[in-house]
């Protein structure tokens, strides 16, 4: 015997999971719609289905904002939320404790370290100028 647990896991209900899928794509047609410049959700659906078929009027001052501004956002927001999901996962699978946190390998402690470098070097500056981003 290799003195492993098994983890018989989570059911979740078809409910959950009809949830589960649906509610984030909810929720990121209603982001899409808030802004400074107001878009109804009737828009935004019709404007995704136009720009998968190729129908898209992309002339349009709300389909510039749609497609350059927020649907990036969303885009790199889904991005960044799953890839600390992983690494939480990681953390958690690796340790075989539900309640390990990055503090427990060091990695806070690290990225602070280096916060204070970078302040104390002044790398702002560095980091952050480029030729298309005036430093001030």
């Amino acid at each position: 015997m290799t003195g492993r647990k098994e983890c018989k896991g989570l059911e979740l209900s078809t409910l959950s999971k009809a949830l589960l899928l649906i509610l984030p794509l909810v929720v990121a047609v209603l982001a899409l719609c808030i802004g400074r410049l107001g878009i109804s959700p009737a828009e935004v659906i019709r404007s995704v289905f136009g720009k998968i078929t190729g129908n898209a009027d992309l002339e349009s001052k709300n389909e510039l904002v749609l497609w350059n501004i927020r649907m990036p956002r969303i885009i790199l927001a889904a991005l960044v939320g799953a890839g600390l999901s992983v690494s939480g996962c990681t953390f958690q699978s690796l340790f075989s404790n539900p309640l390990a946190t990055p503090d427990t390998v060091g990695v806070s402690s690290g990225t602070c370290f280096g916060a204070a470098v970078a302040i104390l070097l002044s790398l702002r500056q560095l980091l952050f100028c480029s030729e298309l981003l005036p430093c001030c």
